[in-house]
């Protein structure tokens, strides 16, 4: 499981190469406004006959960075500078080239219904769709006591629709009062894989942000199997604790 700062900026650098050497490296200008730039490489690639495609995480003394243009980068291929020109370097938007989804899961179990904890879910959610929402793909499920995910809203850009859906958790009724937290990670880890293979052809992140009061009652997955998923995993994963139940380090 990959741990990443919400609205880090992303972006592809696209420059061509040289030679034979695909091993070129990007290197940020020095800029006075920043003390310390830190580029996070997410995946490069090479194309004949000279293309080199790095997408990457900006970030300046911890926060996200973005609207820097080809001028602001130096392509370096062993050691030495490439000319712009003679690179043709050029930032592409994440949009062409990248693919974000985020799965939103929550907890609409009897602990949380019962305790009027929905109101303040559905504020948190309705936050976290302003920052993110229109962006990225989103979707949202729910979960209580019963062994698949609920679905609410299925991946979509469209923020009127998934703040219809939060809406929507006014109303709801659990079927299984119990909170079958394990399981709906397992499951939302297992969406989160499908989503990415349906995106192969793009370079993907994918979120999982768990909304819960953080204790699993269902008993359907054990902790360990669900920690060990977790882990395992290649997406990023939140979970967003409400209500008196937290239970800290399983979270």
């Amino acid at each position: 499981m990959r741990t990443v700062v919400m609205g880090v900026a992303l972006a592809v650098l696209v420059g061509c190469d040289k030679g034979e050497d695909t091993g070129s490296s990007s290197a940020l200008d020095e800029l006075s406004d920043c003390l310390t730039y830190t580029m996070d490489v997410q995946k490069s690639d090479s194309f004949s006959p000279s293309v080199v495609r790095v997408s990457f995480k900006l970030s300046c003394d911890g926060e996200p960075v973005s609207g820097k243009t080809e001028e602001d980068f130096t392509i370096y291929e062993n050691g030495d500078s490439i000319s712009v020109f003679e690179s043709a370097q050029k930032i592409v938007p994440t949009t062409a080239s990248f693919q974000l989804s985020t799965l939103l899961v929550m907890d609409m179990s009897g602990s949380m219904t019962a305790s009027g904890q929905i109101p303040n879910l559905q504020d948190a959610a309705r936050q976290f769709i302003a920052t993110m929402g229109g962006e990225q793909s989103l979707a949202i499920y729910a979960f209580d006591g019963r062994e698949s995910l609920i679905p609410l809203v299925p991946f979509t850009e469209n923020v009127t629709a998934l703040n219809a859906g939060i809406d929507g958790l006014s109303s709801y009724s659990a079927a299984d009062t119990s909170t079958n937290l394990n399981g709906a990670m397992l499951e939302a880890i297992a969406m989160m894989d499908a989503e990415a293979l349906r995106h192969s052809d793009r370079l993907f992140n994918g979120t999982i942000a768990i909304f819960t009061d953080g204790k699993d009652q269902a008993g359907r997955v054990s902790n360990v199997v669900a920690a060990a998923a977790s882990d395992l995993s290649d997406h990023d994963i939140y979970s967003i604790g409400l209500g008196g139940e937290i239970d800290k380090p399983h979270l």
